[in-house]
């Protein structure tokens, strides 16, 4: 049995972020930590590692007076720095200490012994035991507890994306040898997924025609105003085309909660006795409701609403369980938000495909008006 030890780097930013908050990290008020001597440390004594997080003082101090952050500099002035509101603390840096690691996989490691049983077994032990996690706990303190809600959480390990070489070598993962050097950790080699590129008609009718812009005209007189449903529908669509899909599950099924009860309000027409008649329904489990709702007249697709249902399932191990969207995701919020459409009192008019480079500039014969 051996010791290991490992240092890895990456920005945590969600640099989408920018033009409000251009910031490459955690933000610092009048002190930033001093590399390793201010890490910070979570012990894992189940698997015999100590796992440590820390920033440098990085950049330098630009002509206005101020610390700007520069990784390739460390020019960071403390009588500057203690006078500073808003201190960029830039990438994440960090190390892992592993005890008990066996000569096998020291061997492996040492022997440049990529894709071999025991390389691929402790990276497998390192990035999913021990790194992600670790990773995920810090970065949700960080954004969730302390504020700091443009501090992007990284996802899991998914070999469906990515080999495992690849996940280490976006962490800048290094291992030290006996002679002190720092080299690259590649437990596999470097892939990622063979893409699939699935070529598609864009129902292109839904985007807004003459006879739409009059609509418009008509219902700015008229009303009604869009329904709750259709506005938290629309951010759920854009949550979806930005590939947020964690949070696209999440809005689309409250949208679906919002669409049943007005499915349900509208189909009661306020009568009283049938309101307190079925007082003991909102009670019952959402996929439930749903179901029933489903069923009032509207023209939702059996396969749809199977779709609908499954999106409920899995928003709920997100938010209950941690767990990551699976792959079939962005189809069933696809399918589920025509479930919201429907339902939705006014129903949604229209929910156009995402606006993807030339598919806009589309030949007239190529057009799907999604009849």
């Amino acid at each position: 049995m051996a010791q290991l030890e490992l240092q890895f780097g990456t920005f945590i930013a969600d640099r989408s972020l920018d033009s409000f908050l251009p910031c490459h990290g955690p933000v610092f008020h009048r002190w930033l930590p001093d590399g390793i001597a201010d890490a910070v440390a979570i012990e894992l004594p189940e698997l015999s590692a100590t796992v440590r997080f820390w920033c440098e003082r990085r950049g330098y101090v630009e002509d206005k007076g101020f610390v700007q952050y520069d990784i390739e500099r460390r020019e960071v002035d403390p009588t500057v720095m203690i006078r500073q509101a808003h201190l960029d603390g830039g990438a994440l840096y960090g190390s892992i200490h592993l005890d008990g690691v066996p000569d096998s996989q020291v061997q492996a490691i040492e022997g440049g012994e990529t894709n071999s049983e025991n390389y691929v077994a402790l990276g497998k032990l390192v990035i999913k035991k021990i790194l992600d996690p670790a990773l995920q706990r810090f970065t949700k303190l960080l954004r969730d507890s302390f504020g700091q809600y443009w501090i992007r959480v990284p996802e899991s390990f998914d070999s469906r994306r990515y080999s495992l070489g690849q996940h280490c070598h976006l962490l800048n993962l290094k291992w030290r040898d006996k002679d002190r050097t720092w080299r690259e950790f590649v437990p596999t080699d470097r892939k990622h997924a063979t893409i699939t590129v699935t070529l598609r008609r864009l129902s292109y009718g839904d985007f807004l025609t003459r006879d739409d812009w009059r609509r418009i005209g008509d219902l700015l007189q008229t009303g009604p105003e869009p329904s709750l449903a259709a506005t938290i529908a629309s951010r759920a669509t854009r949550l979806l085309h930005e590939q947020r899909i964690s949070h696209a599950l999440i809005e689309v099924t409250t949208a679906l909660e919002i669409a049943v009860e007005e499915r349900l309000r509208h189909a009661i027409k306020g009568d009283a006795t049938l309101k307190d008649t079925i007082a003991p329904f909102w009670d019952q489990p959402l996929r439930a409701r749903l179901t029933v709702a489903a069923a009032l007249g509207t023209t939702v697709p059996v396969s749809d609403l199977h779709a609908a249902l499954k999106c409920i399932e899995q928003r709920h191990e997100i938010v209950h369980e941690g767990a990551d969207p699976r792959e079939d995701a962005p189809e069933l919020i696809s399918q589920a938000l025509r479930v919201v459409g429907a339902l939705a009192v006014p129903p949604i008019l229209k929910r156009p495909p995402a606006p993807v480079g030339n598919e806009l500039r589309a030949r007239a014969e190529d057009w799907d008006t999604g009849e």
